[in-house]
């Protein structure tokens, strides 16, 4: 690789230092990118510092490992024995973090072989996407399914005010688990509610701890209505 933008159809060559210096650079360029956009996208509380650091490691091995194998069928099934004996045992939470992986991959591939003009448009096209996404929210679900636990002496009967009360101001509500307290003599029911009306969330356990032996009322929201 003599030049600076090569045939990725050359056959397999040896790279000079200025050749390993611009494909790491261009590998940062591109993973800064991405990196950006996934910190202006993420919600929920699963941020991790390591793993924005783990997008450009990747990205910069993966583009090496291109140039080192290049053509060569070899190396690419040495590698493959290579990789084989290492075990990834951290556990990906959001579907979301799987694709950025896969999308610093892909920038170290593309930068790797050669291809640094599709490599800077998939960048940038796939950063804006992502951003135009996140502005409009794209695919939330507005009748979306929340937890809310309440706990009431048993002796006080406020069973029936509880769900009186649900009846109310939740369009539909299930039980679906219900905990008994022999040491301080209350219960605790929990539900799934959908569908307020017209209700804050936060009325919802105001308004209940409002009801005569009602002790506590906690409503459990899910990660796509925090916004952090």
């Amino acid at each position: 690789m003599n030049q600076l933008f090569p045939d990725p159809a050359s056959p397999d060559v040896l790279f000079g230092p200025f050749d390993i210096l611009v494909v790491v650079l261009l590998s940062a360029l591109c993973t800064f990118v991405v990196a950006k956009v996934y910190q202006i996208t993420h919600r929920g509380t699963s941020y991790s510092q390591s793993y924005i650091h783990g997008l450009f490691l990747m990205a910069f091995c993966t583009a090496i490992v291109m140039m080192i194998i290049g053509s060569n069928i070899a190396r690419a099934f040495s590698l493959v024995g290579a990789l084989s004996i290492i075990r990834f045992r951290t556990a990906v939470k959001d579907v979301r973090d799987t694709a950025y992986l896969f999308f610093a991959i892909v920038v170290g591939m593309g930068c790797g072989t050669g291809f640094y003009l599709h490599t800077l448009v998939f960048t940038a096209v796939t950063s804006v996407f992502m951003w135009v996404l996140f502005r409009l929210d794209y695919a939330v679900k507005n009748d979306t399914e929340e937890i809310l636990k309440v706990t009431f002496s048993r002796a006080s009967g406020a069973a029936e005010a509880v769900e009186a009360y649900l009846r109310s101001n939740v369009r539909e509500f299930r039980l679906i688990n219900s905990m008994r307290n022999f040491d301080k003599e209350d219960d605790t029911h929990v539900f799934v509610v959908r569908n307020l009306k017209g209700q804050a969330r936060e009325q919802i356990p105001e308004g209940l701890s409002e009801i005569e032996g009602v002790s506590h009322a906690e409503l459990y929201l899910n990660d796509q209505q925090v916004h952090l």
